[in-house]
């Protein structure tokens, strides 16, 4: 339990600060790169974009979509699983960034 080699976390960044968030996702990210396995629990999209490389979608209790990050995070795979719109958009710093809006509701 000292050193384990797999890391669970469930909604590790919830209620935190912005700042505090993004020391989280960095740790992380460095125990990965230092040969750690990370499983992170999420619904902050651009946290997954950001920081994972591979990423399972659930939905109905199922899983609907698993692969590369780059992949699955695509705006038809999103809209399909959460019933959204989503624009990808490139911060300056290069980070992928998504927009969301809710479906136009059929007349």
């Amino acid at each position: 339990a000292v050193e384990p080699d797999i890391i669970l976390l469930d909604e590790p960044t919830a209620s935190l600060d912005i700042q505090h968030g993004l020391e989280i996702l960095d740790l992380c990210r460095n125990l990965a790169h230092s040969g750690k396995s990370i499983v992170l629990a999420t619904h902050d999209l651009n946290a997954v974009a950001r920081y994972a490389t591979e990423v399972v979608l659930i939905e109905s209790g199922r899983i609907a979509y698993s692969g590369d990050s780059h992949g699955i995070l695509d705006s038809n795979v999103l809209d399909r699983v959460f019933g959204v719109r989503a624009e990808k958009l490139q911060s300056a710093a290069g980070h992928p960034v998504y927009v969301f809006d809710r479906r136009p509701e059929a007349p």
